[in-house]
């Protein structure tokens, strides 16, 4: 279960970097915000995924 919460984690770091890079790509800034608060919800998520990984792995 640890293994699974860490490739979650993993994945919602993507996810993170990737909602980024579109953010840079767009022209309105409310939509730059938007894609902004997401990435940070997700960096959020994943750092919560990695915990939990480490208390059921360790």
């Amino acid at each position: 279960m640890a293994a699974k919460l860490s490739e979650q984690a993993s994945a919602t770091r993507d996810l993170a970097k990737r909602a980024r890079r579109l953010a840079a790509t767009l022209t309105a800034a409310g939509d730059v915000e938007r894609l902004l608060r997401y990435a940070e919800e997700l960096d959020v998520q994943a750092v919560d995924l990695d915990r939990r990984a480490k208390e059921e792995g360790g």
